[in-house]
């Protein structure tokens, strides 16, 4: 299938085979003439020499068409952005060439040079033939030895091309090494059944579909799988086949029209990620997910209608323990006040010591919180303030995390004030006292207690 030849000469050109090829002629392998151009006008890193020798091999043993595109565009180098910006006028030029294949130059300039050529693929993608497509699919993207890997996901595949792809898998040498699929399909689609039935290395599918509005029965029949991604697809409902998944470990359905689940989802044995994010649709989960024993991470972050959540989900044992809170907060009926005291010393606990333990002055307001559950007497959000801007991890961007998390479950006028500080980012010990003194006056002037937000403040960093 994949020929060696091109393994040498699609990344790191390999010079002594240049050579070689400049002494002993082209062999007679599909595309090689177009590959030898796009390594004279493409991306060779820093070296001049490979793209020299693949001009000297064109001029010498190309055929006339390949010698009248390099001469056209020999100054050519597509491997920047202003090359990029040229290839559209460019490939119609060389198109125009009698006999020159400029669909199979534009797929080698987009495999094997920079970000900046993904338009070059994209042509190919549109001006390829079906055979061209095939032969493509089963055998650009194959390495000897190395991981089978398909992506397109940078380059939209139209119906055509897609089913191009699809039709590659009736081959079964082909079928059986492809371990990984990503692709994302412009148009509506559908997939015949029996499609993936040689497929039985094929571990990894996603596909990113914005028209797709029926869920292809015939991803269901592929056994060996074990991590499937559908997203941004308007799709409603998922069949029961899913059940059949029995390998299935990882399901993501982020940003579809899904309104349920299908019951055969408890059927999904092994199944321990299941993310479903963004369905503002969904309003139901079944209860039969909670048969799913190695189930330890359900993502429903901005799928807000769902209406409530079953016990036997939020009961099952290898649930991590900030899946189940988060779920709680969600789409239970915890107190606001009683989340955001949690989230705090969640925060806290990733730094040395906890909220508690650090500041005397916060134990006091945790505990009057405790006793009387009342927000203001316990200057809980001025706290929650204070904690923001002190607790930091500037690494991961902790501190704008919590904030941003708080944000959601306080009044307006804490929001307000939030925002009155949010510069600097975070204080530190080397914080000057006229900013805190501003950061008192506009959370005092929000309505909260800026004195008490100092209180809380000071000691965090170390001042009396």
């Amino acid at each position: 299938m994949f020929h060696e030849i091109y393994r040498p000469l699609l990344r790191n050109v390999d010079e002594n085979l240049l050579q070689t090829l400049l002494k002993s002629g082209l062999p007679d392998v599909p595309g090689i003439e177009a590959l030898i151009l796009s390594v004279a006008l493409g991306d060779a890193g820093y070296h001049k020499e490979p793209r020299a020798l693949a001009k000297k091999i064109i001029k010498k043993h190309g055929s006339g068409p390949t010698q009248q595109a390099l001469k056209l565009k020999s100054r050519k180098k597509y491997e920047s952005q202003s090359a990029a910006k040229s290839f559209d006028a460019d490939i119609e030029e060389l198109a125009a060439i009698e006999g020159f294949n400029a669909p199979e130059f534009a797929k080698f300039i987009g495999l094997r040079s920079t970000a900046y050529m993904r338009g070059a693929y994209r042509y190919f993608l549109a001006k390829a033939d079906a055979r061209q497509l095939q032969w493509h699919f089963k055998n650009d993207f194959f390495r000897k030895g190395e991981y089978a890997f398909i992506n397109t996901n940078y380059s939209t595949l139209d119906a055509r091309a897609f089913a191009a792809l699809l039709s590659s898998f009736s081959d079964v040498e082909f079928a059986s090494r492809v371990q990984s699929l990503i692709v994302f399909v412009l148009d509506d689609f559908t997939i015949p059944p029996g499609t993936f039935q040689h497929a039985a290395n094929l571990h990894r599918l996603d596909i990113y579909a914005p028209r797709l509005t029926d869920f292809p029965s015939a991803l269901c029949e592929i056994e060996s799988l074990e991590s499937l991604e559908i997203s941004q697809a308007t799709l409603s409902s998922l069949p029961p086949e899913l059940g059949q998944l029995q390998n299935l470990r990882s399901l993501e359905l982020t940003e579809t029209g899904l309104t349920t689940l299908p019951d055969e989802i408890g059927s999904l044995s092994e199944l321990s990620s299941l993310e479903l994010r963004s369905n503002v649709h969904l309003t139901s989960l079944p209860p039969s997910l909670g048969r799913c024993s190695k189930l330890s991470k359900l993502d429903l972050r901005g799928s807000p209608n769902i209406e409530n959540i079953p016990a036997a989900i939020l009961d099952l044992p290898a649930l991590d323990e900030f899946t189940r809170r988060t779920i709680a907060d969600m789409y239970g009926d915890t107190d606001p006040a009683t989340i955001l005291v949690r989230e705090m010393k969640t925060f806290t606990d990733q730094f040395d010591g906890t909220l508690e333990i650090n500041v005397p002055a916060v134990q006091e307001a945790l505990r009057s919180f405790e006793d009387t559950g009342d927000v203001a007497q316990a200057n809980l959000y001025e706290l929650m303030l204070a904690v923001g801007k002190c607790y930091v991890d500037e690494e991961h961007g902790q501190s704008r995390f919590l904030h941003e998390h708080i944000n959601k479950l306080v009044p307006e006028h804490v929001q307000k004030a939030n925002k009155a500080i949010s510069v600097p980012l975070y204080y530190t010990p080397e914080t000057s006292a006229k900013v805190l003194d501003l950061a008192r006056e506009r959370i005092s002037k929000s309505g909260l207690d800026g004195d008490r937000f100092l209180s809380f403040v000071k000691p965090m960093l170390g001042r009396a």
